[in-house]
Protein backbone atom coordinates (compact mmCIF):
# COMPACT_ATOMS: atom_id res chain seq x y z
CA UNK A 1 0.00 0.00 0.00
CA UNK A 2 1.28 3.41 -0.89
CA UNK A 3 1.34 6.47 1.29
CA UNK A 4 -2.06 8.08 1.77
CA UNK A 5 -2.24 10.92 -0.79
CA UNK A 6 -3.15 14.46 0.34
CA UNK A 7 -6.73 14.16 -0.86
CA UNK A 8 -7.25 11.21 1.52
CA UNK A 9 -5.80 12.97 4.58
CA UNK A 10 -9.15 14.13 5.88
CA UNK A 11 -9.17 13.02 9.52
CA UNK A 12 -9.27 16.07 11.82
CA UNK A 13 -8.77 16.25 15.59
CA UNK A 14 -12.52 15.81 15.98
CA UNK A 15 -12.39 12.58 13.94
CA UNK A 16 -9.85 11.04 16.31
CA UNK A 17 -11.66 12.28 19.41
CA UNK A 18 -14.92 10.84 18.07
CA UNK A 19 -13.24 7.52 17.33
CA UNK A 20 -12.01 6.92 20.86
CA UNK A 21 -14.82 8.67 22.70
CA UNK A 22 -17.26 6.24 21.10
CA UNK A 23 -14.97 3.19 21.02
CA UNK A 24 -14.80 2.97 24.79
CA UNK A 25 -18.56 2.68 25.27
CA UNK A 26 -18.92 -0.59 23.37
CA UNK A 27 -20.09 -3.88 24.87
CA UNK A 28 -16.61 -5.36 25.18
CA UNK A 29 -15.33 -2.59 27.45
CA UNK A 30 -17.96 -3.02 30.16
CA UNK A 31 -16.51 -6.24 31.55
CA UNK A 32 -12.96 -4.98 32.08
CA UNK A 33 -13.68 -4.24 35.74
CA UNK A 34 -14.25 -7.96 36.27
CA UNK A 35 -10.64 -8.65 35.36
CA UNK A 36 -9.44 -6.15 37.95
CA UNK A 37 -11.69 -7.07 40.88
CA UNK A 38 -11.47 -10.80 40.18
CA UNK A 39 -7.71 -10.41 40.42
CA UNK A 40 -8.13 -9.39 44.07
CA UNK A 41 -8.33 -5.59 43.85
CA UNK A 42 -10.94 -3.56 45.70
CA UNK A 43 -13.11 -1.07 43.84
CA UNK A 44 -10.88 1.87 44.84
CA UNK A 45 -7.73 -0.01 43.89
CA UNK A 46 -9.28 -1.07 40.59
CA UNK A 47 -10.11 2.53 39.74
CA UNK A 48 -6.54 3.60 40.52
CA UNK A 49 -5.08 0.86 38.34
CA UNK A 50 -7.60 1.71 35.62
CA UNK A 51 -6.54 5.35 35.50
CA UNK A 52 -2.84 4.47 35.33
CA UNK A 53 -3.55 1.84 32.69
CA UNK A 54 -5.53 4.32 30.60
CA UNK A 55 -2.61 6.74 30.60
CA UNK A 56 -0.04 4.08 29.65
CA UNK A 57 -2.15 2.53 26.88
CA UNK A 58 -2.91 5.96 25.47
CA UNK A 59 0.78 6.86 25.35
CA UNK A 60 1.55 3.68 23.41
CA UNK A 61 -1.40 4.34 21.11
CA UNK A 62 -0.42 7.87 20.12
CA UNK A 63 3.22 6.80 19.76
CA UNK A 64 2.13 4.30 17.11
CA UNK A 65 -0.32 6.74 15.52
CA UNK A 66 2.42 9.32 15.01
CA UNK A 67 4.27 7.05 12.59
CA UNK A 68 1.23 6.83 10.36
CA UNK A 69 0.42 10.53 10.74
CA UNK A 70 3.94 11.68 9.80
CA UNK A 71 4.66 9.30 6.92
CA UNK A 72 1.06 8.44 5.92
CA UNK A 73 1.73 4.69 5.98
CA UNK A 74 -0.18 1.89 7.68
CA UNK A 75 1.01 -0.90 9.96
CA UNK A 76 1.92 -3.41 7.19
CA UNK A 77 4.17 -0.86 5.50
CA UNK A 78 5.68 0.42 8.76
CA UNK A 79 6.47 -3.18 9.68
CA UNK A 80 8.74 -3.46 6.63
CA UNK A 81 11.12 -0.86 8.06
CA UNK A 82 11.83 -3.01 11.14
CA UNK A 83 11.24 -6.64 10.15
CA UNK A 84 12.29 -6.45 6.51
CA UNK A 85 10.33 -6.55 3.27
CA UNK A 86 9.58 -10.27 3.56
CA UNK A 87 9.89 -10.68 7.32
CA UNK A 88 7.10 -8.18 7.85
CA UNK A 89 4.67 -10.47 6.06
CA UNK A 90 4.87 -12.99 8.92
CA UNK A 91 3.86 -10.41 11.54
CA UNK A 92 1.23 -8.90 9.28
CA UNK A 93 -0.33 -12.30 8.51
CA UNK A 94 -0.41 -13.14 12.22
CA UNK A 95 -2.33 -9.98 13.03
CA UNK A 96 -4.68 -10.65 10.14
CA UNK A 97 -5.59 -14.16 11.31
CA UNK A 98 -6.43 -12.98 14.82
CA UNK A 99 -8.51 -10.12 13.36
CA UNK A 100 -10.84 -12.68 11.77
CA UNK A 101 -11.38 -14.36 15.14
CA UNK A 102 -12.14 -11.09 16.90
CA UNK A 103 -14.41 -10.01 14.05
CA UNK A 104 -16.53 -13.09 14.72
CA UNK A 105 -16.42 -12.57 18.50
CA UNK A 106 -17.54 -8.94 18.17
CA UNK A 107 -20.35 -10.03 15.87
CA UNK A 108 -21.43 -12.49 18.56
CA UNK A 109 -21.45 -9.66 21.13
CA UNK A 110 -23.68 -7.73 18.76
CA UNK A 111 -25.97 -10.76 18.38
CA UNK A 112 -26.44 -10.93 22.15
CA UNK A 113 -27.39 -7.26 22.28
CA UNK A 114 -29.70 -7.60 19.29
CA UNK A 115 -31.44 -10.44 21.12
CA UNK A 116 -31.97 -8.07 24.06
CA UNK A 117 -33.50 -5.49 21.71
CA UNK A 118 -35.78 -8.10 20.14
CA UNK A 119 -36.85 -9.28 23.58
CA UNK A 120 -37.79 -5.72 24.49
CA UNK A 121 -39.64 -5.15 21.20
CA UNK A 122 -41.40 -8.48 20.65
CA UNK A 123 -41.78 -9.43 24.29
CA UNK A 124 -42.49 -12.97 25.45
CA UNK A 125 -42.87 -14.26 21.89
CA UNK A 126 -39.14 -13.67 21.38
CA UNK A 127 -37.99 -14.42 24.92
CA UNK A 128 -39.75 -17.80 24.87
CA UNK A 129 -38.88 -18.63 21.25
CA UNK A 130 -38.38 -22.39 20.92
CA UNK A 131 -34.82 -23.60 20.49
CA UNK A 132 -34.33 -26.13 17.68
CA UNK A 133 -30.57 -26.56 18.08
CA UNK A 134 -28.95 -29.32 20.17
CA UNK A 135 -27.05 -28.52 23.36
CA UNK A 136 -23.83 -29.58 21.67
CA UNK A 137 -24.08 -26.56 19.36
CA UNK A 138 -23.43 -24.23 22.34
CA UNK A 139 -25.91 -21.71 21.01
CA UNK A 140 -29.63 -21.27 20.41
CA UNK A 141 -32.01 -20.53 17.58
CA UNK A 142 -32.48 -16.96 18.84
CA UNK A 143 -28.78 -16.20 18.94
CA UNK A 144 -28.12 -17.73 15.51
CA UNK A 145 -30.89 -15.63 13.98
CA UNK A 146 -29.40 -12.52 15.57
CA UNK A 147 -25.86 -13.51 14.55
CA UNK A 148 -26.91 -13.84 10.91
CA UNK A 149 -28.69 -10.48 11.02
CA UNK A 150 -25.63 -8.81 12.58
CA UNK A 151 -23.36 -10.36 9.96
CA UNK A 152 -25.71 -9.25 7.19
CA UNK A 153 -25.92 -5.69 8.54
CA UNK A 154 -22.12 -5.44 8.48
CA UNK A 155 -21.83 -6.44 4.81
CA UNK A 156 -22.16 -2.90 3.36
CA UNK A 157 -19.57 -1.60 5.83
CA UNK A 158 -16.96 -3.93 4.32
CA UNK A 159 -16.95 -1.68 1.24
CA UNK A 160 -16.14 1.50 3.17
CA UNK A 161 -12.64 2.86 2.70
CA UNK A 162 -10.83 3.82 5.94
CA UNK A 163 -10.51 7.45 4.88
CA UNK A 164 -14.32 7.70 4.74
CA UNK A 165 -15.00 5.80 7.97
CA UNK A 166 -14.67 8.88 10.19
CA UNK A 167 -18.35 9.75 9.75
CA UNK A 168 -19.38 6.43 11.31
CA UNK A 169 -17.36 7.16 14.43
CA UNK A 170 -18.77 10.68 14.63
CA UNK A 171 -22.31 9.27 14.77
CA UNK A 172 -21.22 6.58 17.21
CA UNK A 173 -19.59 9.15 19.52
CA UNK A 174 -22.93 10.94 19.87
CA UNK A 175 -25.31 8.05 20.52
CA UNK A 176 -23.24 5.49 22.47
CA UNK A 177 -22.27 7.70 25.44
CA UNK A 178 -25.83 9.03 25.76
CA UNK A 179 -27.31 5.53 25.71
CA UNK A 180 -24.72 4.25 28.20
CA UNK A 181 -25.33 7.06 30.68
CA UNK A 182 -29.10 6.64 30.35
CA UNK A 183 -28.76 2.91 31.00
CA UNK A 184 -26.63 3.51 34.10
CA UNK A 185 -29.10 6.12 35.33
CA UNK A 186 -31.93 3.61 35.07
CA UNK A 187 -29.93 0.96 36.93
CA UNK A 188 -29.07 3.32 39.78
CA UNK A 189 -32.74 4.30 39.99
CA UNK A 190 -33.68 0.61 40.30
CA UNK A 191 -31.15 0.29 43.12
CA UNK A 192 -32.84 3.09 45.05
CA UNK A 193 -30.55 5.95 44.06
CA UNK A 194 -27.48 4.86 46.04
CA UNK A 195 -25.05 1.96 45.71
CA UNK A 196 -23.03 -0.16 48.11
CA UNK A 197 -19.79 -0.84 46.25
CA UNK A 198 -18.52 -3.16 48.96
CA UNK A 199 -20.91 -5.75 47.51
CA UNK A 200 -18.56 -6.29 44.57
CA UNK A 201 -15.31 -6.10 46.53
CA UNK A 202 -13.44 -9.43 46.75
CA UNK A 203 -13.97 -11.44 49.94
CA UNK A 204 -10.21 -11.39 50.56
CA UNK A 205 -8.53 -8.34 49.00
CA UNK A 206 -4.98 -8.95 47.81
CA UNK A 207 -2.15 -7.83 50.09
CA UNK A 208 1.63 -7.81 49.93
CA UNK A 209 3.10 -9.77 47.03
CA UNK A 210 -0.39 -10.85 46.00
CA UNK A 211 -1.35 -7.19 45.62
CA UNK A 212 1.72 -6.53 43.45
CA UNK A 213 0.78 -9.37 41.13
CA UNK A 214 -2.86 -8.26 41.11
CA UNK A 215 -1.71 -4.73 40.25
CA UNK A 216 0.34 -5.97 37.28
CA UNK A 217 -2.45 -8.32 36.22
CA UNK A 218 -4.85 -5.38 36.23
CA UNK A 219 -2.56 -3.29 34.04
CA UNK A 220 -2.14 -6.22 31.69
CA UNK A 221 -5.92 -6.66 31.48
CA UNK A 222 -6.30 -3.02 30.45
CA UNK A 223 -3.64 -3.39 27.78
CA UNK A 224 -5.34 -6.59 26.66
CA UNK A 225 -8.66 -4.87 26.03
CA UNK A 226 -7.04 -2.33 23.73
CA UNK A 227 -3.98 -4.09 22.27
CA UNK A 228 -5.61 -4.78 18.87
CA UNK A 229 -6.47 -1.08 18.55
CA UNK A 230 -2.95 -0.02 19.57
CA UNK A 231 -1.34 -1.97 16.76
CA UNK A 232 -3.97 -0.59 14.36
CA UNK A 233 -3.18 3.06 15.05
CA UNK A 234 -1.02 3.74 11.96
CA UNK A 235 -3.80 2.37 9.73
CA UNK A 236 -6.01 5.27 10.84
CA UNK A 237 -3.32 7.83 11.70
CA UNK A 238 -2.11 7.86 8.08
CA UNK A 239 -5.27 9.78 7.14
CA UNK A 240 -4.63 12.67 9.57
CA UNK A 241 -4.70 16.14 8.04
CA UNK A 242 -1.51 16.83 10.00
CA UNK A 243 0.41 14.82 12.64
CA UNK A 244 -0.65 16.92 15.63
CA UNK A 245 -4.36 16.01 15.31
CA UNK A 246 -3.55 12.33 15.93
CA UNK A 247 -1.62 13.03 19.14
CA UNK A 248 -2.90 15.07 22.10
CA UNK A 249 -6.57 15.22 21.09
CA UNK A 250 -6.56 11.48 20.63
CA UNK A 251 -4.63 10.93 23.87
CA UNK A 252 -7.15 12.93 25.90
CA UNK A 253 -10.08 11.11 24.33
CA UNK A 254 -8.53 7.69 24.92
CA UNK A 255 -7.81 8.36 28.60
CA UNK A 256 -11.10 9.97 29.58
CA UNK A 257 -13.42 7.73 27.57
CA UNK A 258 -11.81 4.48 28.68
CA UNK A 259 -11.69 5.46 32.36
CA UNK A 260 -15.33 6.56 32.36
CA UNK A 261 -16.50 3.24 30.94
CA UNK A 262 -14.48 1.37 33.59
CA UNK A 263 -16.40 3.32 36.20
CA UNK A 264 -19.71 2.61 34.46
CA UNK A 265 -18.93 -1.11 34.34
CA UNK A 266 -18.28 -1.24 38.08
CA UNK A 267 -21.38 0.86 38.81
CA UNK A 268 -23.59 -1.41 36.70
CA UNK A 269 -22.24 -4.53 38.41
CA UNK A 270 -22.78 -3.04 41.88
CA UNK A 271 -26.33 -2.06 40.96
CA UNK A 272 -27.06 -5.53 39.59
CA UNK A 273 -25.71 -7.14 42.76
CA UNK A 274 -27.76 -4.80 44.93
CA UNK A 275 -31.04 -5.28 43.01
CA UNK A 276 -30.89 -8.92 41.88
CA UNK A 277 -28.35 -10.45 44.24
CA UNK A 278 -26.05 -11.60 41.44
CA UNK A 279 -22.82 -10.20 40.04
CA UNK A 280 -23.01 -9.74 36.28
CA UNK A 281 -20.32 -8.08 34.19
CA UNK A 282 -21.56 -8.61 30.62
CA UNK A 283 -23.96 -5.82 29.75
CA UNK A 284 -26.38 -8.15 27.94
CA UNK A 285 -26.67 -10.34 31.05
CA UNK A 286 -27.68 -7.29 33.07
CA UNK A 287 -30.21 -6.35 30.40
CA UNK A 288 -31.73 -9.83 30.51
CA UNK A 289 -32.10 -9.63 34.30
CA UNK A 290 -33.98 -6.37 33.87
CA UNK A 291 -36.30 -7.83 31.23
CA UNK A 292 -37.08 -10.78 33.48
CA UNK A 293 -37.91 -8.65 36.53
CA UNK A 294 -38.97 -5.23 35.18
CA UNK A 295 -40.98 -5.93 32.05
CA UNK A 296 -42.48 -2.45 31.90
CA UNK A 297 -43.14 -0.20 28.92
CA UNK A 298 -40.43 2.28 29.95
CA UNK A 299 -37.75 -0.36 30.35
CA UNK A 300 -38.76 -2.14 27.14
CA UNK A 301 -38.43 1.08 25.13
CA UNK A 302 -35.16 1.95 26.85
CA UNK A 303 -33.58 -1.49 26.39
CA UNK A 304 -34.72 -1.68 22.77
CA UNK A 305 -32.97 1.61 21.99
CA UNK A 306 -29.94 0.70 24.10
CA UNK A 307 -29.57 -2.68 22.38
CA UNK A 308 -29.88 -1.25 18.87
CA UNK A 309 -27.40 1.56 19.57
CA UNK A 310 -24.94 -0.92 21.10
CA UNK A 311 -25.31 -3.10 18.00
CA UNK A 312 -24.35 -0.14 15.83
CA UNK A 313 -21.40 0.49 18.13
CA UNK A 314 -20.30 -3.11 17.71
CA UNK A 315 -20.41 -2.74 13.93
CA UNK A 316 -18.21 0.37 14.14
CA UNK A 317 -15.80 -1.42 16.51
CA UNK A 318 -15.50 -4.32 14.08
CA UNK A 319 -14.77 -1.89 11.27
CA UNK A 320 -12.00 -0.08 13.16
CA UNK A 321 -10.45 -2.93 15.14
CA UNK A 322 -10.81 -5.91 12.82
CA UNK A 323 -12.01 -5.58 9.23
CA UNK A 324 -9.95 -2.52 8.24
CA UNK A 325 -6.75 -3.92 9.85
CA UNK A 326 -7.35 -7.28 8.15
CA UNK A 327 -7.84 -5.51 4.84
CA UNK A 328 -4.60 -3.59 5.34
CA UNK A 329 -2.78 -6.78 6.32
CA UNK A 330 -3.91 -8.78 3.32
CA UNK A 331 -3.06 -5.87 1.02
CA UNK A 332 0.44 -5.99 2.50
CA UNK A 333 0.84 -9.78 2.24
CA UNK A 334 -0.80 -10.21 -1.19
CA UNK A 335 -0.44 -6.74 -2.75
CA UNK A 336 -0.88 -7.91 -6.32
CA UNK A 337 -4.33 -9.40 -5.76
CA UNK A 338 -5.90 -7.87 -2.63
CA UNK A 339 -6.62 -4.27 -1.66
CA UNK A 340 -8.14 -3.02 1.60
CA UNK A 341 -11.78 -3.36 0.56
CA UNK A 342 -11.28 -6.84 -0.86
CA UNK A 343 -9.54 -7.81 2.36
CA UNK A 344 -12.48 -6.60 4.43
CA UNK A 345 -14.86 -8.75 2.38
CA UNK A 346 -12.61 -11.78 2.93
CA UNK A 347 -12.57 -11.13 6.68
CA UNK A 348 -16.35 -10.96 6.73
CA UNK A 349 -16.72 -14.25 4.83
CA UNK A 350 -14.09 -16.20 6.77
CA UNK A 351 -15.52 -15.12 10.13
CA UNK A 352 -18.23 -17.80 9.86
CA UNK A 353 -15.57 -20.50 10.22
CA UNK A 354 -14.68 -19.25 13.72
CA UNK A 355 -18.00 -20.29 15.35
CA UNK A 356 -17.64 -17.81 18.25
CA UNK A 357 -20.63 -19.26 20.10
CA UNK A 358 -18.60 -22.43 20.67
CA UNK A 359 -15.49 -20.49 21.69
CA UNK A 360 -17.23 -18.28 24.22
CA UNK A 361 -19.35 -20.99 25.85
CA UNK A 362 -17.14 -24.07 25.92
CA UNK A 363 -13.71 -23.01 24.75
CA UNK A 364 -12.22 -21.57 27.94
CA UNK A 365 -8.79 -22.95 27.12
CA UNK A 366 -8.98 -21.52 23.63
CA UNK A 367 -9.77 -18.14 25.13
CA UNK A 368 -6.55 -18.47 27.16
CA UNK A 369 -4.63 -19.04 23.95
CA UNK A 370 -6.45 -16.18 22.24
CA UNK A 371 -5.34 -13.96 25.11
CA UNK A 372 -1.74 -14.77 24.22
CA UNK A 373 -2.24 -12.47 21.22
CA UNK A 374 -1.68 -9.64 23.67
CA UNK A 375 1.75 -11.01 24.57
CA UNK A 376 2.84 -11.59 20.98
CA UNK A 377 1.65 -8.15 19.88
CA UNK A 378 3.29 -6.46 22.88
CA UNK A 379 6.74 -7.70 21.90
CA UNK A 380 6.08 -6.74 18.29
CA UNK A 381 4.96 -3.24 19.30
CA UNK A 382 7.89 -2.71 21.68
CA UNK A 383 10.38 -3.53 18.93
CA UNK A 384 8.67 -1.30 16.36
CA UNK A 385 8.59 1.69 18.71
CA UNK A 386 12.19 1.14 19.85
CA UNK A 387 13.32 1.03 16.24
CA UNK A 388 11.41 4.15 15.21
CA UNK A 389 11.95 6.39 18.25
CA UNK A 390 15.47 5.36 19.32
CA UNK A 391 17.37 3.69 16.48
CA UNK A 392 16.02 5.63 13.49
CA UNK A 393 15.14 8.77 15.45
CA UNK A 394 11.87 8.98 13.58
CA UNK A 395 13.34 8.67 10.09
CA UNK A 396 11.78 6.37 7.48
CA UNK A 397 12.76 6.52 3.82
CA UNK A 398 9.40 5.90 2.17
CA UNK A 399 10.58 5.06 -1.40
CA UNK A 400 12.73 2.25 0.00
CA UNK A 401 9.60 0.67 1.48
CA UNK A 402 8.39 0.12 -2.09
CA UNK A 403 11.67 -0.26 -3.98
CA UNK A 404 11.05 -2.92 -6.62
CA UNK A 405 12.53 -4.52 -9.68
CA UNK A 406 9.44 -5.49 -11.61
CA UNK A 407 7.26 -7.63 -9.38
CA UNK A 408 9.92 -8.29 -6.73
CA UNK A 409 11.43 -6.08 -3.99
CA UNK A 410 14.76 -4.52 -4.87
CA UNK A 411 17.51 -6.60 -3.20
CA UNK A 412 19.49 -3.40 -2.62
CA UNK A 413 16.73 -1.68 -0.62
CA UNK A 414 17.73 -0.71 2.93
CA UNK A 415 14.64 -2.61 4.11
CA UNK A 416 15.73 -5.77 2.31
CA UNK A 417 18.23 -7.13 4.86
CA UNK A 418 19.99 -10.44 4.43
CA UNK A 419 19.01 -13.20 4.43
CA UNK A 420 16.30 -12.62 1.84
CA UNK A 421 14.50 -9.68 3.40
CA UNK A 422 14.21 -10.97 6.99
CA UNK A 423 15.60 -8.74 9.76
CA UNK A 424 16.95 -11.38 12.15
CA UNK A 425 17.64 -8.91 14.97
CA UNK A 426 13.97 -8.00 15.16
CA UNK A 427 12.85 -11.63 15.12
CA UNK A 428 15.41 -12.58 17.77
CA UNK A 429 14.23 -9.74 20.01
CA UNK A 430 10.62 -10.84 19.47
CA UNK A 431 11.45 -14.38 20.59
CA UNK A 432 13.32 -13.04 23.63
CA UNK A 433 10.31 -10.90 24.52
CA UNK A 434 7.81 -13.76 24.53
CA UNK A 435 10.02 -16.71 25.60
CA UNK A 436 9.78 -16.15 29.40
CA UNK A 437 5.98 -16.08 29.12
CA UNK A 438 5.48 -19.30 27.15
CA UNK A 439 5.65 -21.56 30.26
CA UNK A 440 2.91 -19.48 31.87
CA UNK A 441 0.79 -19.90 28.75
CA UNK A 442 1.23 -23.66 29.02
CA UNK A 443 0.44 -23.77 32.74
CA UNK A 444 -2.71 -21.73 32.11
CA UNK A 445 -4.20 -24.88 30.59
CA UNK A 446 -3.55 -26.86 33.76
CA UNK A 447 -4.51 -26.81 37.43
CA UNK A 448 -0.90 -27.12 38.58
CA UNK A 449 -0.40 -25.26 41.88
CA UNK A 450 3.31 -25.86 42.34
CA UNK A 451 5.52 -22.86 43.10
CA UNK A 452 7.02 -22.86 39.61
CA UNK A 453 3.63 -23.07 37.93
CA UNK A 454 2.21 -20.25 40.04
CA UNK A 455 5.20 -18.01 39.29
CA UNK A 456 4.93 -18.75 35.56
CA UNK A 457 1.20 -17.96 35.60
CA UNK A 458 1.89 -14.68 37.39
CA UNK A 459 4.41 -13.69 34.72
CA UNK A 460 2.00 -14.64 31.96
CA UNK A 461 -0.81 -12.62 33.53
CA UNK A 462 1.53 -9.59 33.37
CA UNK A 463 2.58 -10.49 29.86
CA UNK A 464 2.02 -7.28 27.92
CA UNK A 465 4.29 -5.18 30.11
CA UNK A 466 7.03 -7.82 30.27
CA UNK A 467 6.98 -8.64 26.55
CA UNK A 468 6.80 -4.97 25.51
CA UNK A 469 9.87 -3.87 27.45
CA UNK A 470 11.87 -7.08 27.07
CA UNK A 471 11.38 -7.16 23.31
CA UNK A 472 12.17 -3.47 22.88
CA UNK A 473 15.26 -3.47 25.11
CA UNK A 474 16.62 -6.66 23.50
CA UNK A 475 16.34 -5.06 20.08
CA UNK A 476 18.14 -1.92 21.24
CA UNK A 477 20.99 -3.97 22.69
CA UNK A 478 21.43 -5.94 19.45
CA UNK A 479 21.44 -2.71 17.45
CA UNK A 480 24.48 -1.58 19.45
CA UNK A 481 26.44 -4.25 17.58
CA UNK A 482 24.77 -3.92 14.18
CA UNK A 483 22.81 -0.76 13.57
CA UNK A 484 20.41 -0.85 10.61
CA UNK A 485 20.86 1.56 7.73
CA UNK A 486 18.69 4.67 7.96
CA UNK A 487 18.87 5.93 4.36
CA UNK A 488 20.14 4.57 1.00
CA UNK A 489 23.88 4.70 0.39
CA UNK A 490 23.69 7.61 -2.07
CA UNK A 491 22.30 9.92 0.65
CA UNK A 492 24.44 8.91 3.63
CA UNK A 493 27.18 11.47 3.14
CA UNK A 494 25.07 14.59 3.57
CA UNK A 495 22.19 13.26 5.67
CA UNK A 496 22.14 14.02 9.38
CA UNK A 497 19.63 11.82 11.25
CA UNK A 498 18.08 14.51 13.40
CA UNK A 499 14.64 13.86 14.89
CA UNK A 500 12.15 13.11 12.06
CA UNK A 501 14.30 14.92 9.51
CA UNK A 502 12.68 12.90 6.72
CA UNK A 503 9.25 13.50 8.22
CA UNK A 504 9.40 17.12 7.09
CA UNK A 505 9.25 15.90 3.47
CA UNK A 506 6.94 12.89 3.96
CA UNK A 507 9.92 10.53 3.84
CA UNK A 508 11.47 11.71 0.54
CA UNK A 509 14.71 13.35 -0.50
CA UNK A 510 14.53 16.25 -2.99
CA UNK A 511 13.95 15.04 -6.53
CA UNK A 512 12.76 11.56 -5.60
CA UNK A 513 9.62 10.28 -7.37
CA UNK A 514 6.62 10.37 -5.09
CA UNK A 515 4.62 7.20 -4.60
CA UNK A 516 1.00 8.06 -5.00
CA UNK A 517 -2.22 6.34 -5.94
CA UNK A 518 -3.23 5.23 -9.37
CA UNK A 519 -5.54 2.37 -10.28
CA UNK A 520 -4.51 0.07 -13.07
CA UNK A 521 -5.49 -3.53 -13.68
CA UNK A 522 -2.06 -4.93 -14.36
CA UNK A 523 -1.25 -8.62 -13.91
CA UNK A 524 -4.67 -9.11 -12.32
CA UNK A 525 -4.17 -6.57 -9.54
CA UNK A 526 -4.22 -2.87 -8.74
CA UNK A 527 -1.02 -0.95 -9.19
CA UNK A 528 0.69 1.92 -7.49
CA UNK A 529 2.93 4.00 -9.65
CA UNK A 530 5.44 6.67 -8.72
CA UNK A 531 5.77 9.79 -10.83
CA UNK A 532 8.35 12.55 -10.60
CA UNK A 533 5.90 15.27 -11.63
CA UNK A 534 3.30 15.29 -8.86
CA UNK A 535 1.15 17.76 -10.78
CA UNK A 536 0.34 14.96 -13.24
CA UNK A 537 -1.23 12.80 -10.51
CA UNK A 538 -4.82 13.46 -11.52
CA UNK A 539 -4.11 12.81 -15.18
CA UNK A 540 -3.33 9.16 -14.47
CA UNK A 541 -5.45 8.65 -11.35
CA UNK A 542 -8.07 6.42 -12.94
CA UNK A 543 -6.36 5.31 -16.12
CA UNK A 544 -5.41 1.73 -16.96
CA UNK A 545 -1.71 2.34 -17.52
CA UNK A 546 1.61 0.70 -17.97
CA UNK A 547 4.88 2.57 -18.07
CA UNK A 548 5.01 2.35 -21.86
CA UNK A 549 1.61 4.09 -21.95
CA UNK A 550 2.93 7.21 -20.21
CA UNK A 551 4.11 10.19 -22.30
CA UNK A 552 7.71 9.68 -23.32
CA UNK A 553 8.94 12.58 -21.23
CA UNK A 554 7.32 11.00 -18.16
CA UNK A 555 8.87 7.55 -18.55
CA UNK A 556 12.29 8.54 -17.24
CA UNK A 557 12.41 8.25 -13.48
CA UNK A 558 9.00 6.59 -13.27
CA UNK A 559 8.56 3.44 -11.23
CA UNK A 560 5.59 1.18 -11.84
CA UNK A 561 5.09 -0.81 -8.67
CA UNK A 562 2.81 -3.79 -8.28
CA UNK A 563 1.50 -2.73 -4.89
CA UNK A 564 -2.14 -2.71 -3.91
CA UNK A 565 -4.01 0.56 -3.60
CA UNK A 566 -7.28 1.15 -1.87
Amino acid sequence: MGSAPPEMRVWTWFSFVSLWWSQNYGAGAWSTGASLINAGLTVNQALGVSFLGCILTSLVGVAAARVGAVYHIGFPTWCRSTYGMYGSKIMVAFRGCVAIIWYAVQTYYGAQLLSVAFGAIFGKSWINLANHLPASSHTSTKIMICYFIMWLVQCPFAFIHPSAAKHIFTVKSLFLPISALAFIGGLVHLAGGSLDFTLVNPAKPAKGAAFSWAFLTGLNAIFGTISPMLINQPDIGRYAVRPSVALWPQFASMVTGKFIVFVLGIVSSAACKQVYGVTAWNVWDICNYILQSNFTANWRIGLALFGIIQCFGTVATNLFANSIPFGCDMAGVFPKWINIIRGQVICMLFSWAVCPWAILTSGAKFIVFLGSYTVFMAALMGILLADYYVIRRGNIHVPSLYAANGDKPNPDSIYMPRPKGYELKAFAAWVIGIAPLVPGLGYSYTKDTSAGAVAAKHMYSSGFIIAFFLGGVSYLVMCLFQKPEIVPVEYRGDFKPTWEALGKTDGYFPGEPEIFYGRSHMHGGDVEYAQNDVSDRNRYDSADIEEKDLPEEKQMGTQVLTRSVE
